[in-house]
């Protein structure tokens, strides 16, 4: 019979699978196959049908070896959470057939259970220089010619239904802004901040790699890339400090910390700089109350609107909710889809002071134990939760996973040390 040292040291060294690969670059270029349409049905992403057909395979095939389904790294609070919000969801009037809901437990499974975290951050480090090289290509192009070569790949139809793929196409080799092969920029910087995060703080870790990603992200000139960088930028200057350092590397890390600001400034003041500016200051607008402003207020006015019984559980009812915002003034939901929440105003609108609750338990549960990276990633899926519809995206499962793994690395590093020290004693 192993000893626990020996287990311990043998899933540390286990082999990756060619599902648990195939389910690595799904969870990691999902952002990107989810703006093509799958071809025989109408509005449905292949990033969607390709999750659901592997979680489902992945599901089937657990629960035909142990029923009971355990599992050690899926989160306690998130299945939790996922089962109140189906519980939010058929009380409240949401239907009795909630797919998304069904889907996501599957999500859940197929990404904890399967993403190996050394093979993860290969894979993770390998598509991020891809898309980041083709963002610098999109950039020199469009600074030299005026348009740019797109990241829509030839032969797939985009799902979007407001306009042709070939019209997109055309509206975005001449936008102001690249977004490499993703969707827009937002979701480009979304998917670089936990790599920056891993490039400063994990295993591996390189100085080069994250200048490069910090860079690119400053040239996005998106409101999730800045807020982003400033919550990591104050993370490792505190990790820094914490770290022991000497006094006089401490003065080093002011005077670079004080030629970083400076140099934000000057960038600020540059035509790029000023239109990001101008990006942010829309958020705060309290006059015009532009497209920034809206969707980053307007689901407080709608769960304000709520009774007592729907702030608690959350409200699911389409019709009911329609009432809602009728009671609003116009301009609140003038802009965008309606059903457009950030993260947080999701789970107030859906599921409620409780389910609000249990998602705040599930932050703890990964903060306690956990070394800088993973909590770095924590910081930053919050930050961006009060600006972005990231609620249950690839976005959120990728700083999750890592939150997770981290915390794993760290409680078995620390178990093998006792371990060991008990062998030594004996």
């Amino acid at each position: 019979m192993r000893s626990k040292l020996e287990l311990i040291e043998l899933k540390s060294t286990e082999r990756v699978t060619i599902f648990q690969k195939i389910t690595t670059f799904i969870l990691l270029l999902y952002p990107i196959l989810n703006i093509y349409k799958m071809p025989g049905l109408a509005s449905t992403t292949i990033a969607y049908v390709v999750t659901a057909l592997f979680g489902a395979i992945y599901f089937f095939n657990k629960f035909s070896v142990d029923s009971r389904l355990r599992n050690r790294n899926v989160p306690k609070y998130l299945l939790l959470y996922l089962g109140y919000a189906l519980f939010s969801f058929i009380i409240t009037g949401g239907g009795l057939l909630p797919i998304d809901l069904l889907i996501g437990f599957l999500y859940v499974f197929l990404f904890f259970e399967n993403v190996n975290f050394s093979f993860f951050l290969k894979a993770y480090r390998l598509i991020g220089i891809i898309c980041i090289a083709f963002f610098a290509i999109q950039e020199f192009m469009y600074n030299t010619t005026g348009s740019r070569p797109t990241g829509i790949i030839p032969g797939l139809t985009l799902v979007d239904s407001q306009v042709s793929t070939a019209q997109y196409i055309e509206v975005l080799s001449t936008y102001a802004r690249s977004a490499s092969f993703f969707r827009e920029p937002a979701h480009f910087a979304q998917f670089l901040l936990p790599l920056l995060c891993l490039e400063l703080f994990a295993p591996g870790k390189s100085l080069v790699r994250a200048s490069v990603i910090a860079i690119t992200l400053l040239y996005l000139r998106s409101g999730n890339a800045v807020i982003g960088l400033v919550i990591i930028a104050v993370v490792y200057v505190i990790q820094l400090f914490k770290g022991g350092m000497k006094f006089r590397q401490k003065i080093i890390v002011l005077i670079v910390t004080i030629a970083a600001a400076y140099g934000g400034m000057k960038f600020m003041q540059t035509e790029d700089g000023e239109e990001l500016f101008s990006r942010e200051e829309e958020v705060t607008d309290t006059q015009r109350m532009g497209s920034g402003f809206l969707r980053v207020y307007r689901g407080y006015w709608l769960y304000g609107d709520f009774n007592i019984f729907e702030k608690i559980i959350g409200m699911n009812n389409r019709a009911i909710l329609d009432e809602h915002i009728n009671n609003l003034p116009g301009w609140v939901f003038s802009y965008g889809q309606k059903d457009y929440l950030n993260g947080i105003q999701y789970l107030l609108v859906h599921t409620g002071l409780i389910g609000t609750i249990i998602f705040v338990l599930l932050y703890l549960s990964l903060w306690k134990r956990n070394d800088i990276c993973g909590r770095s990633c924590i910081v930053i899926c919050i930050g961006l939760s009060f600006i972005a519809a990231i609620h249950l995206s690839p976005f959120m499962f990728i700083c999750l996973i890592v939150a997770k793994s981290r915390q794993n690395e760290r409680l078995n590093s620390k178990r093998l040390e006792t371990i060991k020290s008990y062998a030594q004693n004996i």
